[in-house]
């Protein structure tokens, strides 16, 4: 197990790097309310759903006892949705441009 946490320790570092930078943006978006971060929150997901061996690094977090035994896969299910609809929308805009 150390050798996986050893593999996944520059990952681990930009996980909670861009983690904290969500953190802003999500702060930012509930107390201004404007479009602007709102898309910045959104690529920062995006981000995070790009990120290599997020499943690996997610999967040796340890389970709360407050925590129900699912919330990795229904992490993991938000970032991969919120991911697809990041590409989706640049897909549709993208295409929208040549019609």
């Amino acid at each position: 197990m150390s050798s996986l946490n050893n593999e996944l320790l520059p990952t681990s570092d930009e996980l909670l790097d861009r983690a904290r930078k969500l953190l802003k943006l999500i702060d930012s978006w509930v107390k201004y309310r404007i479009y602007t971060p709102l898309e910045e929150l959104v690529g920062g997901i995006h981000h995070i759903h790009q990120m290599r061996d997020i499943r690996a690094l997610i999967d040796i977090i340890p389970n709360c006892s407050d925590t129900s035994s699912s919330w990795k896969a229904h992490f993991l299910n938000m970032i991969r949705s919120q991911g697809i609809g990041k590409q989706l929308c640049f897909f549709t805009v993208w295409q929208r441009r040549f019609l």
